[in-house]
C-alpha cells in the first residue's frame, strides 16, 4: 500500500493526470467554446492538435527537469571532490593534505558511478539533488555515527563500494556523506560543533561547508537539522560545561539560519540512553512497530513559541514521565528476571 501511495503521489504522475484531465476537457467540451461565432476546437483534427501540444509540453518539461536534476547531481559530486588551492591552506589544513588527497582519489574513482546515481527503489528513485538532505551536528563522542549505523536505514551503495559506501562516498575527516534510500545524511565532525580545539580552522571549514551546500542546493540547502546530545555527557558534565555545549549548539543553529537563509525543522536527539540504568530492560519488550514510534515531544509550528519553550518542555516531560510510571506496575508484574525487576 505504501509503494502504491508513493507512486500515485509522484510529481510526474500527478502532472500527467492533470494533462489527461485537461485533454478530456478539450475533447468533450472544446467544441462548445466559440469566439465571435468561430469555434477553434470544433473539428476533431484541431482538438487532436491541441491535445498533442499539451502532451509535448508535458514531455519537454519532464525531460528538462530530468536533465536539470542530473546536472545538479553532477555539480554536487564535483563539489565534493573539489581540491583546495595550495595557497589557501592554513598550516593546520596542510598537515591533513595527504589524508584528504587519498579520500579525494577514492571519491574520484566512484564519481563515474555516482554522477548519475539515483537512490530509492521503484518509482521513488531520485537523484542526490532531489533527495531530502539532513545535516547532523553534535559534540565529539555524542554518538552521531552509532546512531546512523543503528538507524535501520537502507544504504544502497554498500554492495557496490563496500563498507565505505555506508559511511558515504566522499566522506572526509570533516563530513561523512550517508547515502540512503530515503535521504542524504551529512554527518559533520564533532569539532565543527564545539570549535574548542582549533577555533579558526574549524570555523572556516564549517562556514565553507555551509557555502558549498548553499551553492549546490540554492532553493533548499537542507531539509532539516539533527542535533545529537549524549545523555552520558549531560549527566557527567558540570553545569558550566553543559552551558558551554548548549551555547555552541545554539551558535551552530544560528549560523545555519543565517548562511542558508531558510527555515527548517530541528530534531534534538538524546543518544546513549542505553547507558541509563533500566532503560534497555524497560523497553526491550517492544515489538517492531512500537520501536518505530517517536519517544519524545514536538513543539508547535508557531512564530511566538520561543518565550514559552521552557514551559512547554516542562509540560511535555511530565507527560512522558507519567506514561513511563503508568506502565511500570504492569511491566514489573510480567518481568520474570529478578535482577531486572530490581533496577
Amino acid at each position: 500500500m505504501k509503494k502504491i501511495l508513493g507512486f500515485l503521489t509522484q510529481r510526474w504522475f500527478l502532472t500527467l493526470l492533470g494533462v489527461i484531465a485537461l485533454s478530456l476537457f478539450i475533447w468533450f467540451l472544446g467544441p462548445l467554446f466559440a469566439f465571435a461565432g468561430y469555434a477553434p476546437l470544433d473539428s476533431e483534427y484541431s482538438r487532436l492538435i491541441a491535445i498533442g501540444i499539451l502532451f509535448i509540453i508535458w514531455l519537454v518539461s519532464r525531460i528538462w527537469a530530468f536533465l536539470r536534476a542530473r546536472k545538479k547531481n553532477s555539480d554536487i559530486m564535483q563539489g565534493m571532490v573539489a581540491t583546495t588551492p595550495e595557497s589557501a591552506l592554513t598550516p593546520a589544513e596542510q598537515a591533513s593534505k595527504e589524508e584528504l588527497q587519498i579520500l579525494r582519489e577514492r571519491m574520484e574513482e566512484a564519481l563515474g558511478e555516482l554522477k548519475n546515481a539515483r537512490l530509492g527503489s521503484g518509482s521513488r528513485r531520485q537523484f542526490l539533488y532531489q533527495q531530502p538532505w539532513y545535516i547532523i551536528i553534535g559534540p565529539p563522542g555524542s554518538g552521531k555515527t552509532t546512531l546512523l549505523r543503528n538507524s535501520k536505514l537502507k544504504f544502497p551503495l554498500a554492495e557496490r563500494f563496500g563498507d565505505q559506501a555506508i559511511r558515504g562516498i566522499g566522506g572526509t575527516r570533516n563530513c561523512d556523506w550517508w547515502f540512503t534510500d530515503d535521504a542524504i545524511l551529512l554527518d559533520t565532525a564533532g569539532r565543527y560543533t564545539t570549535q574548542d580545539s582549533q577555533e579558526e580552522v574549524d570555523r572556516k571549514a564549517w562556514l565553507g561547508f555551509l557555502e558549498l551546500l548553499k551553492k549546490h542546493r540554492r532553493r533548499r540547502p537542507i531539509n532539516g537539522a539533527l542535533i545529537a546530545v549524549s545523555i552520558a555527557d549531560l549527566l557527567q558534565s558540570s553545569e558550566a560545561e553543559r552551558h558551554a555545549h548548549a551555547k555552541a549548539i545554539r551558535n551552530r543553529i544560528n549560523e545555519l539560519h543565517e548562511h542558508l537563509g531558510i527555515r527548517f525543522p530541528i530534531y534534538l536527539l538524546f543518544t546513549k540512553c542505553d547507558l541509563l540504568a533500566g532503560f534497555s530492560e524497560y523497553f526491550d519488550d517492544l515489538d517492531r512497530d512500537a520501536r518505530s514510534q517517536v519517544w519524545g515531544m514536538t513543539f508547535p509550528l508557531s512564530e511566538d513559541t520561543g518565550n514559552d519553550a521552557i514551559k512547554h518542555i516542562d509540560q511535555e516531560f511530565k507527560l512522558l514521565e507519567k506514561r513511563l510510571h503508568g506502565q511500570l506496575i504492569d511491566k514489573l508484574e510480567h518481568e520474570q528476571n529478578l535482577e531486572k525487576r530490581n533496577l
